[in-house]
């Protein structure tokens, strides 16, 4: 069973112990440059990304240079990241986020997010 999601907690997911795991202390990251180029970082992302919601949606849905077979991305405070940004840019961002792990239920590769 593929357990792609948005999650509140490490504990609602089983993982896999070969995984491909992050963890973001949202507070560090306070406007969305300095995420992009956090999540750009600890994603391997190709050279060209974009820096903007297109690219990171686009970075999210392939991963294909990512050989473990689950990506967990942790953010610890969530409700401060990018929080000096309008509320509106928040919600695409995490937007983007439940839309890839929509995208990855349909694949081998199991994509967690964990808004803690």
């Amino acid at each position: 069973m593929n357990q792609s999601g948005v999650y509140s907690s490490l504990e609602e997911v089983k993982l896999d112990p070969n995984r491909f795991h992050t963890t973001i202390h949202s507070k560090k990251y306070p406007l969305l440059d300095l995420f992009y180029h956090l999540i750009a970082r600890r994603l391997h992302f190709p050279s060209y990304f974009g820096n903007n919601f297109d690219a990171l949606e686009e970075c999210l849905m392939d991963l294909e240079w990512i050989r473990e077979k689950q990506v967990v991305i942790e953010f610890r405070e969530n409700d401060l990241l990018i929080h000096e940004e309008p509320t509106d840019k928040k919600d695409i961002l995490w937007d983007i986020f439940t839309d890839a792990a929509s995208f990855w239920k349909d694949h081998e590769l199991e994509f967690i997010v964990i808004r803690a």
